[in-house]
């Protein structure tokens, strides 16, 4: 008997082997995976007496998340019932084996590995993609790397790879040949020792066994070498009798063989331009077209002899008239096409009536509807009497509303309006029962809804979705993290940004709306010729030159633009025409002439009399501008060759842009419409006629098709933009009527694109382009809500040249929370597609979305972050953070211009200077501390030409205003500098709030949430302090009552919890925790007035009945202004005292992953004082083996103690401070933990409950976020997927979390700045007596210096006029003390 790796390299054995072990642990360290096609075979190993596992392997294991990338395409699936199906079959057949869902139960143990499903998802991808021989064996050998060497394996030092060739071959005949055996694990490892050595040579020391029934053979891709190929075919074929693997030459014709298939492929597709709009297509036509040329090659025995060219000829033109193919080809054209609309039926009605009556906690539909406020602006209010300053500026607040006033107007009604317009589909689906449960748990805050739905076919659906519930109206809590959206800067649905450049933006997509082409109209080509052959003439002279610079700053009409192109002026006799509109309005400034201000002048007769365009016509009374110079008497010259003239056919026309498909516009809307019904909305002027239309004008167009000739208006210029994309469309072959079936335009698309399915595509956009929101937000803009209009709309946009900048605020609004419900639509707008797609099939895929949809797509977004509790900073900074990505915007990298990234005048008001000065400049932005948005749809109020109602609160970011002086008169990019850095501040010992103040640092706790400060929502008063469970519970009045009245306890109709207790915060991705800590000094019984701070944190916030709560931006230090040794480069020095005044209490986490058997025999308890190298916890790891049990009971109590201290492991601490807080987190239950664990896990339940049992005295809800408090410290077993507890994987154990809290003092090497970006870093320490003093004030210390060159060369000034009003203030303050005391000050100790 021999182990199986130990067998002879590529010779079969056929004696009896067993799978290797390690002799020193035989029951641990060893695997085996399983690559077999099918789970009897796996039985059958399993079992097998003549390659056993020889009774050491006890365990069966395969994973049921499946997530990765084969040949470019992203898979991630969920077998979890599939591999119960598989276990059950396993359990039932296969002796003495177990089958383990989690690998960390596996516990180091031997077990076996199928990998069955993973390699179906590899095999099922293969066969979508056709690719090379060559791609698709490297493929294989990559994804075989990846299993073996997975870092989950580490821990096992034996393993081995087994396949069962006759699982994989049982249905193949004697000779493999042909692309159909390549999903064969067999032919692809033969294939790349043959074909590609090296890629198979990276596989390195790896035992793979190839077996049958009791037969095997081992091979080993370190010992093989080049010609290794040649044996392992002969060995191979020793296993079955069934197979015969080809040699070289029969491969080598193969790959011949398919690089001829690939042309002939290639000439097909050309010639029927066939280019499927997605892969899926591509790839079953090139499927099908393979297994055609397949059968071709083996049905004619003559193909099948032919090489090369000459079979590529031949194959190309058998395929060509072969109906069969044909036939297919059709198949996969038209099988996506959407179905026709289905007319109401009287179960539609019933259905629609029955939806309003629905309810949706305690509101019928119809009620929400009629909820939505779209005329809701933002509230304000005013904390005048509530702070100190004298700058009433910042006491207005209103931006915290924002979001606030969005969830309560606007979000549930805006999800309800995304079912709701399922309702106007050409499918119609209408809600038969809408459900909402609060599904929280200690890791996730969030509502699911069941929606029930039923069509029009009578199919019926269900939609099952999570959406995440908001805290303090902006923070998400998901997957045990807070989150928060960074604001969105969208652009409203029609925008013009550039010159022939129109932008449709919705939440389903994006469409550009662009002009096409070079010449403008056959009037302005004729015109040009006509001026250059007369502009020597009498009466007429032509100045040459381009003047669109020059007028790009003012509102023009496209053919003056164009005019403007070549010409600066043109005089016939008296009347000169002025193409230049900075010489224009000079003019009317001199000459005091006043034009309306919907008129363009263009120029002046006898040189007073302005000639003026109506820039809503375009037009000069009823001419436009060529035919107004035409008619002037004295231009006959040029009107006479003008007439003679000809000017071609084509000319510019608007194109859209769809799936990355450039389609001209009238051919988008006619498909979706008919051309009449087009040409109807569009408001063009038009007649058919069967003859040939004759004496037409130049304002007349004509398209001809094959039964007759359209007629039509050319002006206004966009129905020219429409109709000159004629001149590119085969319209001959086509009657007039044609044009009004779909069938027309999908041939014509076949011909431009190569593939009809796009027409899928169209109809995709245009039921679902106009979303709920966006046809709201098109209602108030006064524009219009049905696709076909929007479109034309844009198209009409593009008649003139005139646009807004894209950083001009005027195009767009802001919106935060209501991306959750953009991420909704896109979901359910996707299962709509998928159902319209097949329902007209037996058995139509219904509409479902995975519940976790929106949660998912949440997490991959761009502008949702993790919440950072650094400092009060970070929340004010971040939840004015503004962007244009995200959903619908602007996501790419290199769009970001830098124009884009400029500053915009339009700007002012809403978003502030500074920006991060770095590769996000202008990218990520900040909104001042109140910006102009008007309404919780997030519309904004540009500021205008003037700017007097602007006030410090509308221009500055609150970081700009904690910082007083500087933003007014440091450098842009210094200031930019000083914003950034104070996000990273983190509380000092001795923190102060500034002495020269604006206001600010007195209202933000007005702008913050409940993590930094509690501010009252209305009069109350304390109701409960308990300093045991941290909690303080406040209750607040009725308003019921008459103004003045007193108000009693009794009164009280709400109530919140104020967290006292300390809460470990972590600095997002800075490595360490803080601890943070409320304080509020009320006690039972004391009242509270609306808008009072009650509670603060104690380090960012300092408290005084003078002044208030104010917050602490820094250290408040004495510093000289000079140069020294120490100021060399960035470096200062600070002064003993100052290293202890900026100590930093940091906050570092120890986690210990326990098995549920562990025995714990000490754990640190919250307020130890620990140092160095003190244990926080010592365990030992419980066998469930009774032998080592029964031993142990066999030896006395004495060496009993001594074997079990032998496996005790203590975990040390790397600091000295104190135990803040332990946490526990368990994936069992108590009764199945050890009795130490139960014990700990029991103790921290209770504590817990503590806290909850006092919450929900007040608030009986099941929810994980009551009275303002988030309860996710779990009291119970923690439901897990995937074995991971917090990013750790646990598997059935427990997971404790001690926290240490330190004293950072500021050493040699750390950075500090000077108030404003002037940093340095501490290059020394003055010890203490050695410190610097000044002449006045020798008894005071110098703290520190900074270098005055430094303040010249960053050009921060404003740390002079700081330092010289701090020195000032401080003074005023020590001599006032002396008089009043008649001491002289001295220096506190």
């Amino acid at each position: 008997m021999i182990f199986v790796d130990s067998t002879p390299h590529l010779r079969v054995y056929r004696q009896r082997v067993i799978f290797p072990i390690d002799p020193k642990m035989p029951s641990k360290g060893s695997m085996a995976f399983i690559i077999n096609n099918d789970i009897e075979s796996s039985i059958a190993l399993i079992n097998n007496n003549r390659i056993s596992h020889n009774n050491r392997f006890h365990v069966y294991f395969m994973d049921n998340i499946y997530e990765g990338r084969f040949f470019g395409r992203y898979f991630r699936e969920n077998k979890t019932k599939e591999r119960f199906d598989l276990y059950e079959k396993v359990q039932a057949k296969a002796g003495n084996i177990i089958c383990q869902n989690s690998f960390v139960s596996i516990g180091g143990r031997n077990f076996f590995f199928d990998l069955i499903m993973i390699h179906e998802i590899f095999f099922k991808i293969a066969a979508k993609k056709v690719v090379p021989y060559r791609i698709k064996s490297e493929q294989y050998i990559d994804f075989l790397k990846n299993i073996f060497n997975d870092q989950r394996f580490n821990q096992y030092s034996k393993k081995i790879i087994l396949i069962d060739v006759n699982s994989w071959v049982k249905n193949i005949k004697k000779e493999i040949k042909g692309r159909k055996f390549f999903d064969n694990p067999v032919f692809l490892l033969y294939f790349a020792m043959m074909k590609n050595f090296n890629k198979f040579k990276e596989l390195g020391d790896m035992n793979i066994i190839f077996y049958s029934n009791d037969i095997s053979l081992r091979l080993n891709p370190s010992l093989a070498d080049k010609m290794s190929y040649s044996l392992f075919r002969n060995e191979i074929s020793k296993l079955t009798g069934k197979i015969t693997l080809p040699d070289e030459n029969t491969i080598d014709k193969e790959l011949q063989k398919d690089e001829v298939f690939d042309e002939v492929i290639k000439n097909f597709s050309q010639h029927y331009r066939f280019t499927g709009d997605d892969e899926e297509s591509d790839s079953e036509f090139e499927e099908k077209v393979r297994d055609r040329l397949d059968e071709m090659t083996e049905e004619n025995k003559e193909l099948g002899s032919l090489e090369g060219k000459e079979l590529e000829e031949r194959l190309t033109n058998e395929l060509l008239g072969d109906q069969k193919i044909l036939k297919d080809l059709n198949e996969i054209i038209t099988q996506n096409r959407v179905g026709k609309t289905i007319a109401s039926t009287k179960r539609d009605e019933v259905l629609r009536e029955k939806q309003k009556e629905l309810k949706l906690e305690n509101q019928t539909l119809e009620e929400l509807q009629k909820m939505l406020d779209r005329s809701a602006t933002l509230e304000s209010y005013s904390v005048e009497d509530k702070v100190k300053t004298t700058n009433k500026n910042v006491t207005k607040i209103r931006y915290p509303n924002f979001e606030k006033s969005y969830n309560e107007k606007l979000l549930r009604q805006d999800m309800l309006n995304i079912l709701l317009s399922l309702n106007d589909k050409s499918i119609p689906i209408y809600i038969r029962d809408i459900k909402v449960e609060d599904t929280s748990d200690e890791l996730n805050y969030r509502d699911t809804y069941t929606v029930q739905l039923e069509d029009a076919n009578r199919v019926r659906h269900t939609l099952k979705f999570d959406m995440p519930k908001f805290i303090d109206d902006k923070f998400m809590y998901i997957n045990g993290n807070k989150k928060l959206i960074i604001k969105q800067l969208l652009m409203k649905p029609i925008t013009k940004t550039g010159p022939d450049e129109v932008q449709i933006v919705s939440n389903y997509n994006k469409i550009f709306i662009r002009r096409y082409g070079q010449k403008t109209s056959s009037k302005l080509e004729k015109f040009k010729k006509a001026i250059s052959k007369t502009k020597t003439s009498a009466n007429i002279v032509v100045k040459n030159g381009n003047n669109l610079k020059a007028n790009s700053k003012y509102l023009t009409t496209i053919e003056y633009d164009e005019l403007a192109k070549d010409y600066t002026s043109i005089r016939i006799k008296k009347t000169e025409f002025l193409f230049n509109q900075d010489e224009v309005r000079k003019i009317l400034e001199e000459k005091k002439i006043k034009i309306n201000d919907n008129e363009l002048c263009i120029g002046f007769i006898d040189n007073k009399t302005p000639i003026t365009v109506n820039l809503d016509t375009q037009l000069i009374g009823d001419m436009d501008i060529i035919d107004f110079i035409l008619s002037i008497e004295a231009g006959k010259p040029i009107r006479d060759v003008y007439e003679g003239e000809t000017s071609g056919k084509k000319f510019v026309y608007s194109r859209a842009t769809i799936m990355a498909k450039q389609v001209p516009v009238i051919l988008l809307l006619g498909y979706l419409e008919g051309l009449s019904t087009i040409l109807r909305k569009a408001e063009i002027k038009h007649y058919f006629t069967d003859k040939r239309p004759r004496d037409l004008t130049d304002n007349q167009g004509v398209v001809q098709f094959s039964d007759g000739f359209l007629v039509y208006e050319k002006y206004p210029f966009e129905n020219s933009l429409l109709m000159n994309a004629f001149a590119d469309i085969p319209t001959k072959g086509f009657s007039y009527a044609d044009f009004d079936s779909k069938e027309v335009y999908l041939d014509i698309f076949d011909t431009m694109f190569g593939t009809r399915i796009i027409g899928n595509a169209f109809d995709n956009f245009y039921e679902l382009m106009i979303d709920p929101i966006t046809k709201e937000v098109l209602e108030d803009l006064n524009l219009p809500t049905d696709f076909v209009n929007v479109v034309l709309y844009a198209n009409s946009l593009l008649a003139d040249n005139s646009y807004l900048k894209e950083n001009n605020m005027s195009l767009y609004r802001i919106r935060s929370n209501e991306l959750v419900n953009a991420y909704l639509y896109k979901a359910i707008a996707t299962a709509y597609i998928q159902y319209r797609l097949t329902a007209n099939n037996n058995n139509p895929v219904k509409m479902s979305v995975p519940r976790d949809v929106v949660i998912k797509q949440i997490l991959m977004a761009q502008t949702v972050e993790d919440y950072s509790t650094l400092n009060p900073i970070v929340e004010l900074e971040k939840s004015r953070a503004i962007t244009p990505k995200g959903p619908s915007g602007l996501n790419l990298e290199q769009a970001y211009t830098q124009d884009k990234r400029s500053y915009d005048r339009s700007m002012l008001g809403i978003i502030a200077m500074s920006t991060s000065p770095d590769a996000n400049v202008g990218v990520v932005r900040q909104l001042t501390l109140e910006p102009s948005i008007k309404s919780p749809r997030g519309y904004i109020e540009i500021a205008g030409e003037n700017l007097d109602h602007l006030k410090d609160a509308n221009l500055f970011s609150p970081a700009e205003l904690l910082s007083p002086l500087g933003v007014t008169r440091d450098d842009s990019n210094r200031t930019a500098m000083a914003t950034k850095q104070s996000k990273h501040i983190i509380p000092v010992e001795k923190a102060s709030p500034v002495l020269i103040s604006n206001g600010a640092e007195q209202i933000i706790p007005y702008h913050l949430s409940n993590d930094f400060t509690v501010v009252a929502k209305a009069d109350g008063e304390v109701v409960e302090v308990n300093e045991e469970a941290g909690l303080i519970i406040i209750g607040y009045y009725s308003e019921d009552k008459k103004a003045g009245s007193k108000k009693t306890k009794a009164d009280i109709s709400s109530y919140q919890s104020i967290d006292i207790s300390p809460r470990i915060v972590k600095n997002g991705a800075g490595g360490f925790y803080l601890s943070n800590k409320l304080i509020c000094n009320l006690k039972v019984g004391d009242k509270f007035k609306k808008n009072d701070i009650i509670a603060s944190d104690e380090k960012f916030f300092t408290r005084s009945k003078i002044d208030g709560t104010r917050f602490n931006i820094g250290s408040l230090q004495k510093i000289a202004c000079m140069s020294s040794y120490s100021t060399y480069e960035d470096s200062t020095f600070i002064t003993k005292k100052l290293t202890e005044d900026m100590a930093s209490e940091i906050v570092m986490c120890k986690t210990i992953t326990l098995g549920k058997n562990a025995n714990v025999d000490f754990l640190v308890k919250p307020g130890d004082n620990i140092t160095v190298g003190d244990d926080l916890i010592r365990f030992e790891i419980s066998f469930e083996d009774d032998s080592l049990n029964k031993f142990l009971e066999t030896v006395g109590e004495n060496v009993k103690e001594e074997i079990k201290s032998l496996g005790k492991t203590p975990i040390k601490s790397k600091y000295t401070g104190v135990i803040e807080d332990v946490k526990v987190y368990s994936t069992v239950e108590l009764d199945e933990l050890s009795p130490s664990l139960r014990k700990i896990v029991s103790n921290y339940y209770k504590r817990i409950d503590r806290k909850k049992n006092i919450i929900n005295k007040y608030d009986k809800s099941n929810s994980v976020y009551k009275m303002g408090v988030l309860l996710n410290e779990p009291t119970g077993k923690i439901e897990t997927k995937d074995g991971k507890v917090k990013g750790n994987e646990v598997g059935e154990g427990v997971l404790i979390e001690i926290y240490i809290k330190y004293r950072d003092v500021m050493g040699i090497g750390d950075k500090l700045a000077f108030f404003t970006a002037l940093k340095s870093i501490n290059g020394e320490i003055i010890p203490e007596g050695y410190e610097p003093f000044s002449e006045y004030r020798p008894n005071e210390e110098v703290s520190s210096f900074v270098a005055p060159g430094a303040v010249l060369a960053r050009m921060t000034p404003s740390i002079l006029l700081t330092m010289f009003g701090n020195k000032v203030l401080v003074e005023l303050k020590r001599h006032l003390q002396e008089i009043y005391t008649g001491k002289p000050w001295e220096p506190t100790k």
